[in-house]
């Protein structure tokens, strides 16, 4: 992978070998303060696109790390922080959510997710200055995540346009298999159970593998709704907020990932004593995950696009 060039104007010269150990210690150095600002995120919960605290605590620390931050970035609450060692070269895209559920928190794990896509930027950054190598970094900070599409109004805006790839990190996913699945919940205030209510509202999710298949649901879904107040003698009203396309895999970069990881597991379980038997026994189970060595993203449309 160490030898393998995007196009060939990224770089006329080959590149010297990497030293090993730049990105793990720049992490590790990091490690502290990062855990320190990802436990203030989770104790300050926003809502999507009301994330002012989020976005002072984040670019205050980025621009402190030498990244140009270009604040209320096409939305509110969006913000960009940029670095670039000299002209051409790749630009790698980082994306980062903020917000939080309403009543429950950070309970999709956005503090952690937020400041994993701070980590991954600062450790790209450190190699490129260090050895000289060409491109840049954008760490792309998304608001409104939960209901609010923004990444889709962002790419809308053209947030995306110099990336040549954009990573995201996905630490917790929905408890649901790949099928179709239709759920939703009734949003109202001031009901009663003996009253007959003038109006009332529901909000559903449609799912599906693809999205051509999501359009075929959402069809059917529709029908049944508009016979219901049919038969109910009501008038209804749907409104379909935007659609996210499937997600597109990155098997090269899934394996890699997994080498890392399973390379850094090793070592830290043989670091442990009396643990022998144990590190066989796990090995086992990573041996049959290892299949499973797909990229997976959270970016949907965007994934779809790029």
């Amino acid at each position: 992978m160490a030898d393998i060039v995007w196009r060939p104007s990224d770089q006329k010269t080959k590149p010297p070998p990497l030293e090993g150990g730049v990105i793990k210690k720049t992490i590790n150095e990091l490690s502290p303060v990062l855990r320190s600002l990802s436990q203030d995120i989770l104790e300050h919960p926003e809502l999507k696109f009301k994330e002012i605290y989020a976005h002072y605590v984040y670019t205050t620390f980025v621009e402190k790390q030498g990244f140009v931050v270009q604040w209320n970035y096409l939305l509110e609450t969006a913000w960009v922080a940029t670095y670039s060692h000299e002209k051409g070269g790749p630009v790698l895209g980082i994306n980062s959510e903020m917000d939080a559920f309403p009543g429950i928190g950070h309970a999709c794990g956005h503090n952690i997710i937020s400041i994993a896509g701070v980590a991954i930027t600062c450790a790209a950054k450190s190699p490129m200055e260090k050895f000289g190598i060409n491109g840049q970094v954008i760490l792309l900070r998304t608001p409104g995540e939960e209901g609010g599409f923004s990444k889709v109004n962002l790419w809308d805006k053209r947030a995306y346009k110099e990336m040549d790839m954009c990573l995201i990190i996905g630490l917790l996913h929905q408890q649901t298999r790949p099928m179709h699945r239709v759920h939703g919940i009734f949003e109202g205030e001031d009901w009663a159970l003996n009253i007959i209510l003038d109006k009332s509202a529901m909000h559903w999710f449609v799912r599906a593998p693809m999205m051509k298949e999501v359009l075929g649901t959402l069809e059917h879904v529709k029908v049944r709704f508009e016979a219901t107040a049919s038969a109910t003698g009501c008038t209804v009203k749907i409104t379909v907020d935007a659609i996210g396309n499937e997600l597109v895999q990155n098997p090269v970069l899934g394996t890699e990932i997994c080498a890392t990881l399973l390379a850094a597991l090793i070592y830290l379980l043989f670091q442990v004593q009396n643990l022998w038997t144990s590190c066989i026994k796990k090995y086992g189970t990573i041996d049959y995950e290892w299949g499973i060595s797909s990229a997976l993203t959270d970016l949907f449309l965007l994934s779809f696009l790029l």
